[in-house]
C-alpha cells in the first residue's frame, strides 16, 4: 500500500490510507474525496468479516452526506486471481450496492502476494500500478 500511496502522492493526489478497524466511514467524507480504493485481503479463501461491516457503514454515511464519491476495490490474495475472482466481484458488489454501478469501477484491483504479509509475486506491483493508473483517469473523467 505504500508504494500506491507515494505513488499517488507523487502524481498530485490527496492519499490517505487507513485501516478498517480504526478508520471510520464518517472520516472518509470528511475530505470530500473522489476516489476511494477499498483494499481487502483474501485469507482462508474468505473476505474480512470487518471489511463487509465497513463497507455497510461506509453506506450509512454515504446516505447521509453529500458526497459523491468513485469507487475501485483492489484485493491481494495468494491464490491465483481466476480463483480469487469471486472474492473480489463480491466486494465489488457491495460496493455498488452502496454506490451504484456507474461509481464503481469495472473489474478489481489484483495483487497476488507470496504470503499474507507479501511481497508480490514478479511483475505484480507494476500491473498493480497500471490499474491504479487506469482507475484514477477513470474517476477523472466524469
Amino acid at each position: 500500500m505504500n508504494q500506491i500511496r507515494d505513488r499517488l502522492a507523487g502524481a498530485g493526489h490527496t492519499v490517505r490510507v487507513g485501516h478498517e478497524r480504526t478508520l471510520r466511514a464518517a472520516e472518509v467524507f470528511r475530505d470530500s474525496p473522489d476516489l476511494i480504493i477499498v483494499g481487502s485481503a483474501v485469507r482462508k479463501f474468505s473476505l474480512s468479516p470487518v471489511t463487509k461491516a465497513w463497507i455497510g457503514e461506509l453506506g450509512a454515511e454515504l446516505r447521509s452526506s453529500n458526497a459523491h464519491p468513485r469507487a475501485a476495490v483492489f484485493v491481494t490474495h495468494a491464490l491465483t486471481t481466476e480463483a480469487t475472482n469471486r472474492k473480489g466481484e463480491r466486494i465489488r458488489s457491495r460496493l455498488v450496492d452502496v454506490l451504484g454501478a456507474d461509481r464503481v469501477a469495472a473489474g478489481w484491483i489484483s495483487a497476488r502476494v507470496k504470503g499474507p504479509d507479501g511481497p508480490f509475486h514478479e511483475g505484480v506491483e507494476e500491473a498493480v500500478f497500471r490499474q491504479i493508473d487506469d482507475v484514477v483517469a477513470w474517476a477523472s473523467t466524469t
